[in-house]
């Protein structure tokens, strides 16, 4: 077989397959609406009122009306009142007096999981300072104090970002003619609750502001400034400005919205979007007194901010415009109680809404171009089982693999379906910050050429937990090979799952379907042939993914227009190109993190993971070896550039045309959203075959490397020796039984609910990984380092990773290199406490 040419048919029937089938991304219309239905009406019009989902039911307490005409001399009346829609229910329940300490209206509300918290708020006289949470519990509904704002407070707004509480702006007093730009924030978890304030709001206070939580930041937008009129009274300048601030990094300016919406309601959607429901812009604020009754009403318009590219678009309209409610989050839709309808006139309407999208189907063209990707693999796996006779050619290829095709098996087999789509889209979310993490693997080939390869060749091994048997004893070989068997057999339900999850949010693609086509497929052609269909499945996954990436990038460019300076120009105003944070600070993403958490993670798969090491004993000789690890290593740099640089263009092509996003969509399938939607069909099948091809490659072989640790380092180990080809019957079987268990493990994922277990189970799996590979280095750099040793530096390197992890802020990108640290310098001490300490033998 001619692989080189089968590589280069890959690429180039990629670039063929984009011209023939459309050649450029344009921009499609995706339409996406609220759909608005009626839920029960309130007993009574209301705005300013306190309103949420407590325990999954809709309360509504307090508020304001005017039960006679604003314009026929009637005035504000406050309620304390309180009522309850349980979830199904059909008629609202009055509940008991005494839930609101008093009548009450215009306080800030801020949903808190299950309860709802309520801060300041005012009543027919004067402005309040007090706060507490509502809860539910069964049909009781109670209320706990929080400690009071510093001071009275009015018409702010408030959200909980983290486990913080935020109040912003407001009013101090009824006649107060100037607005508050203080931020107040309030601890949620800490042992002594107690209000602080953080940095002022920039520009003007304001009143009646849209407050979200939203994307790791509080967003701040419109609200209406104060000043003193004529007579001294309070008159209101309408803002459209908005404001993001985190805790890290202070206040920023965002893209104003269209138009001010004073007093609207709005929501979180997905990971990135902002809904705002209406709002008043003031153009009839100088007309109220004229129009009286004949007022058309505040603004219906719906307008949906995204976080990412900074951009607003329209999103439909109301059925009845609404100012002073609040808007509510609940599952899937939307809710709004009441509120203002139009000046001195208040509503009783409550409305639900869902999001619809109507998108483009994944079609027949698409999935026959994927079938056209997948059925050569079957080939491929039947091609070299007549090949497959021994041990040694199932799992390491004969020793004949050639060292190229080998190295772009260890560089496929490091780039998993997670990466394909995850890189991207944190490029699109964020900036470059991790692209010097990814080109550190290139400074770990040296260190494994050097000092881990001459021991692993030298010795001859199938698998690199024999040499630990070697240099230490049978206890620790077995140990470290039953945690890389754990370790990969959870990876591949992952490797599964992601993926799917993500073509299914972005394609439609049942996510069944698709765990059962990478799953199966792949145990099959690995069943067939070992680790030669694996590697050579792997050079052509390699082509394919690659050539998926370029055409991505260049469909992508041509949708944004075609500039790719443009697209440069774009990314580069929004700091998107930014690479490197220079501070010490081991919390955040800084370049020292990024660089040497980065070099240590590569450090483990590349000396501890079976599923790569394993590449290296396929070559014939350790010079063939050396070349190969050099290739997957230097691979690594220009792919890193082209998936950075398809997330940089991904957020190019979204600020122009932000109108084409999912709300809905998560911010890790942006790509895959951009896959299905925007790419002419046929392309996007052969770009989800890249997805496809991502995911196989990582998963053929984790099946590979695992049965390969079995049988060698349990059975033919522990067991009684067996002939050639009984061993083949059982590396078969395995392969049968640890494939299909990987897929049905995915797909228990993607069925029942125990997603949260799961993660749990990975993140304990987890806190052994850096675990092996500082045994590794403990036996490849010490002499005097013992088995009790090692024993005790894995298990314990476990026990202070779960330490930092629960106890400390460090970045997650050190874990790896704590891990690994921990295990060698524990591992060492304990050696040095002990009896005698073994010498390795030399070779």
């Amino acid at each position: 077989m001619n692989c080189r040419a089968v590589g280069r048919m890959a690429v180039a029937g990629a670039w063929l397959l984009a011209l023939l089938l459309g050649g450029s991304a344009v921009a499609q219309p995706s339409a996406t609406t609220l759909a608005w239905e009626a839920m029960p009406p309130l007993p009574s019009p209301r705005s300013g009122h306190v309103a949420g989902l407590v325990d999954g039911a809709l309360l509504v307490a307090g508020g304001t009306d005017f039960p006679v005409s604003l314009f026929e001399g009637g005035t504000k009346t406050w309620y304390a009142d309180a009522f309850l829609l349980p979830r199904g229910a059909t008629a609202w329940q009055r509940l008991p007096d005494g839930l609101l300490p008093r009548p009450l209206g215009y306080a800030a509300v801020a949903p808190d999981g299950a309860r709802l918290l309520v801060v300041g708020g005012n009543d027919a006289t004067r402005h309040h300072a007090d706060a507490f949470v509502l809860t539910r519990t069964g049909d009781r509904l109670a209320r706990t104090a929080l400690p009071p704002l510093p001071t009275p407070l009015a018409m702010a707004g408030a959200a909980v970002l983290g486990r913080t509480l935020f109040v912003v702006g407001g009013q101090v007093s009824p006649d107060a003619v100037e607005a508050s730009r203080r931020v107040w924030a309030l601890d949620l978890d800490g042992p002594s609750a107690a209000w602080r304030e953080v940095a002022p709001l920039p520009g003007t206070g304001r009143i009646l502001p849209v407050v979200v939580a939203q994307a790791g930041a509080l967003h701040v937008i419109s609200g209406a400034s104060l000043a003193a009129g004529p007579d001294g009274r309070a008159v209101r300048t309408y803002l459209a400005d908005g404001f993001r601030f985190t805790p890290a990094a202070g206040w920023t300016s965002i893209a104003p919205a269209p138009r001010p919406v004073v007093a609207a309601p709005a929501v979180a959607w997905g990971q990135s979007h902002v809904f705002v429901l209406g709002g008043d812009d003031g153009q009839l604020a100088s007309q109220v007194a004229t129009l009286r009754e004949r007022h058309p009403g505040f603004s219906r318009d719906v307008l949906a901010y995204h976080a990412i590219t900074d951009t607003w678009t329209s999103l439909g309209a109301l059925p009845t415009p609404l100012v002073t409610t609040t808007a509510l989050r609940d599952g899937d839709s939307l809710i709004v109680a009441g509120g203002e309808d139009r000046p001195g006139h208040r509503a009783s309407t409550v409305s639900r809404a869902t999001l619809q999208v109507t998108a483009r189907a994944f079609g027949w063209l698409d999935y026959a171009v994927l079938a056209a990707y997948l059925l050569p693999l079957i080939w491929i796996g039947k091609r070299f089982s007549r090949q497959d006779d021994t041990r040694e050619d199932f799992f390491l290829g004969g020793r004949r693999v050639p060292w190229w095709a080998a190295g772009l098996s260890i560089y496929a087999t490091q780039l998993s379906a997670i990466t394909f789509l995850a890189i991207p889209a944190k490029a699109y979310a964020e900036d470059w910050t991790y692209l010097p993490g990814n080109l550190s693997i290139i400074l770990i080939a040296p260190v494994v050429i050097l000092f881990y390869l001459p021991r692993f060749r030298g010795l001859q091994v199938t698998t690199a937990y024999e040499y630990l048997e070697h240099r230490f004893n049978l206890a620790v070989r077995l140990l470290c090979s039953a945690a890389f068997v754990a370790l990969q057999w959870a990876r591949m339900a992952i490797v599964l799952y992601l993926p799917a999850l993500a073509l299914a949010a972005a394609t439609g693609m049942d996510i069944r379907l698709s765990i059962l086509l990478m799953g199966v497929l792949c145990t099959v052609y690995t069943l067939h042939g070992g680790m030669n269909a694996v590697i050579w499945t792997d050079v052509l996954q390699s082509f394919v993914l690659i050539g998926a990436v370029v055409v991505s990038l260049a469909l992508i460019v041509a949708g944004t227009g075609g500039d790719v300076g443009q697209v440069i120009g774009v990314g580069r105003a929004a700091g998107k190109f930014h690479m490197a944070t220079w501070t010490p600070d081991a919390t955040i993403a800084s370049i020292w993190v990024v660089f040497f958490g980065n070099l240590v993670s590569h450090l483990v798969p590349y000396t501890a993971d079976q599923a790569v090491v394993q590449r290296y004993f396929t070559t014939r000789d350790e010079r063939q070896a050396r070349r190969a690890i050099w290739l997957g290593a230097a691979m690594a740099i220009p792919s890193s550039l082209l998936f950075f640089g398809v997330g940089s263009a991904l957020f190019a092509f979204y600020r122009t045309h932000p109108g084409l996003l999912n709300p809905s969509t998560p911010t890790d399938a942006t790509f895959a959203w951009f896959i299905a939607q925007q790419m002419p069909p046929g392309v996007s099948g052969l770009v989800v075959s890249g997805v496809f091809a991502a995911a196989m490659s990582t998963l053929s072989g984790s099946i590979n490397s695992i049965v390969t640790a079995i049988i060698t380092d349990f059975t033919a180990r522990l067991g009684p020796p067996r002939p050639e080809a009984a061993q083949m019957r059982l590396a078969r079987t395995l392969t049968l039984v640890i494939g299909l268990a990987g897929t049905a493990s995915a797909l228990v994922l993607a069925t029942w609910d125990v997603r949260s277990l799961w993660d749990v189970f990975l993140q304990s799996l987890g806190l052994f990984g850096g675990g092996l590979a500082g045994i590794f280095a403990l036996g490849i750099f010490t002499r005097r380092a013992t088995a009790a040793g090692a024993l005790v530096g894995f298990v314990a390197s476990a026990f202070v990773l779960a330490w930092v992890q629960q106890r400390t802020p460090l970045h997650f990108l050190l874990y790896a290199g704590i891990g690994t640290g921990a295990a060698f310098v524990l591992g060492y001490l304990a050696s040095l406490a002990s009896p005698a300490a073994a010498v390795e033998a030399q070779s």
